[in-house]
Parts: C-alpha cells; sequence; structure tokens
C-alpha cells in the first residue's frame, strides 16, 4: 500500500470543514487550519440550496440528510416593506418544482454539524497561514507544514488566493455579490 495522501485546508468555515469532510471520506489525511482561536459561524440564518445539499450527497456519509434532518423547509419568501405588505413573493412551489427544496438552518447548526464529521485531530484553531508555495509547502505562525494538496477556503481576502498570485474580485448585484478567484 502506498503513502496516504496529505491535504491541508486553510479555513475552517463552512466551506472548509465541508472540503476536510470530502476528503477524509476519500481516504486522505487531512488537516484543518483555522485562523480564529475557535471554530464559530458568525451570522444567523443560512438557506441551504438543492445544489448544496446535492454537493453534501456526494460527500458522502449521510451528511446531507442529516442537514435536512436539522433544518426547516423554507415555503414563503419575498420583499416586504417596513410596514409588514409585501413588495414581492416568492412562488415557493415553483421553485422547489425546479430546483428543489431549500433548507433553512441557523450557520451555528450548520458548522456545528460540519465539526463533528471531521475528526477532532484534523481540526487546527488558531494558526494563521502567512503563505502557500506551489509545491504545497504551507507557511504559517506557528512553522511550516508541507501536504499534497491544499485547499483556498479562507475567504474573500484568501491568503491562498494571493499567493497564488490572485486577486479578489467580486461579481454579480449588490444583493448577490459573491467572492471570486
Amino acid at each position: 500500500m502506498g503513502r496516504s495522501r496529505t491535504a491541508i485546508v486553510v479555513g475552517g468555515g463552512i466551506g472548509g470543514l465541508a472540503a476536510g469532510i470530502g476528503l477524509h471520506e476519500r481516504g486522505w489525511q487531512v488537516r484543518v487550519l483555522e485562523r480564529a482561536a475557535e471554530f464559530t459561524e458568525v451570522g444567523a440564518g443560512i438557506s441551504v440550496w438543492s445544489n448544496a445539499l446535492r454537493a453534501l450527497d456526494l460527500i458522502g456519509g449521510g451528511l446531507a440528510d442529516e442537514v435536512r434532518a436539522h433544518g426547516d423547509i423554507e415555503l414563503q419568501g419575498g420583499i416586504e416593506a417596513r410596514n409588514g405588505r409585501w413588495l414581492s413573493r416568492v412562488d415557493a412551489d415553483e421553485v422547489v418544482r425546479r430546483f428543489g427544496p431549500v433548507i433553512m438552518m441557523h450557520r451555528a447548526e450548520l458548522l456545528q454539524i460540519l465539526l463533528d464529521r471531521n475528526p477532532p485531530s484534523s481540526l487546527v484553531p488558531d494558526v494563521e497561514v502567512t503563505h502557500v508555495e506551489a509545491d504545497g509547502t504551507v507557511a504559517h505562525d506557528d512553522g511550516e507544514d508541507r501536504a499534497d494538496l491544499v485547499v483556498g477556503a479562507d475567504g474573500l481576502n484568501s491568503t491562498v488566493r494571493q499567493s497564488c498570485g490572485m486577486k479578489p474580485s467580486l461579481r454579480g448585484t449588490p444583493g448577490t455579490r459573491r467572492g471570486a478567484g
């Protein structure tokens, strides 16, 4: 049997933890490095759309089913004026028909599900990554590590992205902006 493959995931949010699970499920030795002193989520609710649920299904281990069990299917939405009058409404039945269900849950609950699925020994909080090299060397405030694969899940101002010479950009309308490399 050959040497096991190693991966370092930079960033311990929802994306980084999901990547850690997926790699671990496929036999990789994974370390998830998080800059914060603990793995926590900032914010309130999150919509987990059907494409994200399909991705969780592909990660495996019943992860999508666990998310579905902890969330609620959101069946109404739209834009309300301050006085409570609906300005526009979403036809929820049509959204479900076209795209599948949308699960609503608290971000902290989703993060906890993902944390529980990662081996505790793979979770490394309070480590600030300072630079990444193309050979898989990850420099951080506690030294340096090397891996076969480095996953950048460290947000819009990503150290991993900057180390690769890429600049952050925003795409979309003001209400739907997302980071893009």
